[in-house]
């Protein structure tokens, strides 16, 4: 078997050596590449690219890699090692950022090899393996995106019917994703269609260019790209006019819920976000083929700028939920810069605020407390308001961290006169949780900063 070794590796790696294995069909390829003498192998080993533009998109190639990879590691190592982060709805998060660290590690040093030696000559069988991975995890990508997408529309147009904090929930959505992804990317392995070199001979794809081919790309198109995105726009655009319409009555809102639904808010944001960066960077090359299905074949170069455009898009997910999740910022963020100012000699300021004199191990109403942390005056004795059992109300927590302390304040007893939870409870009206109110309890979590003035996160059942 090892003398055999090198005569395998020359016919991968040498489409010309074994042409039975390389050539589909004469006229799938001469459809493919728009002459009756070439090959689609041969036409993408020796695009009519200058070398210039090669060298330029190895260059390009090796700093988004790079990046993808150290970006997506990081937020999936901080993920692993902080149990407080691994949450259902951070858990969807974090199959995208899989699909893109893996595009990272696999998908970017095939390009770049292809890159470097100036077209496809690495062979029928690298081909397969990275026209099915690559779109096996683009479309796990867009599911994923289209998946938040709803997920935040339901939350925000449908509260008390739906939560993001169910596992099972979860596990069938992430599931859905990649059985969907699945369906999209096995046929042409299955005989529907095939993959074959793009054009530039940067990577593979599946056959734009082959009319035998074209059930399957309308199929791959619509269900891959055009009806997630369309998913994405209709729920991005429902989730705004909401929260331009709740923007209006936060004012009426209590302390405790304005925060909490400023932090969804930011949330919702942050997905917004993800979505826009993924489909700018994938429209032209969306675009490109649908050219290729009605219009045919397209010249090495004008396929080239939309492809490498596309693989930026596994840089910016991690750099949003880096900037834009707050837990994620606490954990990572400060360490960050502490070790940055330990190794510059400058002055840090002191990590162990002193508890206001006020705060101690019971109270008799949380009124006080929290006026004096919000910097506001918040009376929950007003006849209109709802007042806890005050003699059943304690604190749980005192700060333990070293920047961020908390309190967490629970009622375990009814509200008088059987009130809704109004005003202390605020994740309700984020979450459509209803067991606070069959169970009358409320668990109201509160972050403060060391000079306690500003709330920072969370409030949760």
């Amino acid at each position: 078997m090892a003398l055999e070794f090198p005569s395998i590796m020359n016919m991968v790696l040498d489409p010309r050596r074994n042409s039975s294995l390389l050539r589909i069909s004469s006229e799938s390829i001469d459809s493919f590449t728009g002459s009756s003498n070439e090959s689609a192998w041969e036409y993408a080993e020796s695009p009519a690219i200058p070398s210039e533009i090669f060298w330029g998109s190895s260059c390009y190639l090796i700093l988004v890699g790079s990046f993808g990879i150290a970006s997506n590691l990081t937020v999936l190592i901080v993920f692993l090692t902080h149990k407080k982060l691994q949450t259902p709805f951070n858990l969807v998060l974090m199959n995208l950022i899989v699909a893109e660290l893996l595009i990272s590690l696999i998908g970017i040093p095939i390009d770049l090899t292809a890159s470097l030696l100036q077209g496809w000559k690495l062979g029928y069988h690298l081909c397969l393996v990275t026209g099915f991975s690559m779109t096996l995890l683009g479309m796990v990508s867009i599911f994923t995106l289209s998946s938040l997408a709803i997920q935040r529309w339901m939350l925000v147009t449908r509260p008390g019917k739906f939560s993001l904090n169910n596992w099972t929930h979860t596990r069938l959505n992430l599931a859905l994703i990649w059985f969907l992804s699945i369906a999209v990317a096995l046929p042409p392995l299955l005989g529907w269609s095939f993959y074959a070199p793009e054009t530039s001979g940067l990577s593979c794809a599946p056959a734009w260019e082959d009319p035998k081919s074209i059930g399957f790309n309308w199929y791959m198109l619509s269900l891959g790209f055009f009806l997630p995105t369309s998913a994405m726009v209709y729920t991005s655009g429902s989730v705004l006019l909401n929260l331009k319409v709740n923007a209006s009555n936060q004012k009426a809102a209590s302390v405790i819920r304005r925060s909490a639904q400023k932090r969804e808010n930011k949330v919702t944001r942050m997905v917004m976000f993800m979505m826009t960066s993924f489909t700018i960077c994938w429209f032209p090359y969306a675009l490109m083929c649908l050219y290729r299905i009605l219009i045919g074949h397209t010249a090495p170069l004008m396929s080239a700028f939309p492809l490498l455009f596309a693989k930026s898009s596994i840089c910016w997910n991690p750099i949003i939920y880096i900037l834009m999740n707050n837990q994620f910022n606490a954990l990572l963020i400060p360490k960050f810069w502490r070790n940055v100012s330990s190794d510059d000699g400058s002055h840090t300021t002191n990590h162990h605020p002193t508890k206001p004199p006020h705060i101690k191990n019971r109270f008799t109403s949380p009124a006080p407390l929290i006026g004096s942390l919000s910097g506001q005056t918040y009376d929950m004795s007003s006849k209109d308001k709802p007042r806890p059992d005050s003699h059943n109300t304690q604190v749980l927590d005192q700060p333990n961290s070293e920047q961020i302390g908390s309190i967490r304040i629970t009622f375990t007893q009814p509200w008088r006169d059987g009130s809704k939870l109004a005003d202390m409870d605020s994740t309700e009206a984020v979450y459509g949780d209803e067991s606070a109110y069959r169970n009358k309890t409320t668990i109201a979590r509160i972050q403060y900063t060391s000079n306690f003035k500003d709330f920072k996160e969370d409030t949760r059942f």
